[in-house]
């Protein structure tokens, strides 16, 4: 992805590690070279019950089974290079 490099290493969490360089297309995922992105997300407005409130329980179970979830596909994954392989594990879910 295209962005203005010096703004997003200014905000970078992990400076030490190196520039970020790129992004992934959408831009939603900036971190190290040789990562990758495992990014899911939910519809929050399934969660949502007939009242207006917010279903925390079932929203709970949600996560749960989808990190598990992730855990199993990044785990089985493949990744072009062992470095990418290496850096894969961190998992986001929006």
């Amino acid at each position: 992805g295209l962005q203005y490099h010096d703004n997003i290493n200014r905000w970078h969490t992990c400076p030490n590690s190196g520039p970020i360089n790129a992004s992934n297309p959408c831009s939603e995922y900036m971190f190290i070279d040789n990562s990758a992105c495992n990014l899911a997300s939910l519809n929050l407005m399934k969660f949502r019950k007939d009242d207006g409130t917010f279903d925390v329980e079932s929203f709970k179970r949600a996560v749960r089974i989808f990190i598990i979830a992730q855990e199993i596909l990044v785990d089985n994954g493949s990744y072009p290079e062992e470095l990418i392989t290496l850096n894969s594990h961190l998992l986001m879910l929006s």
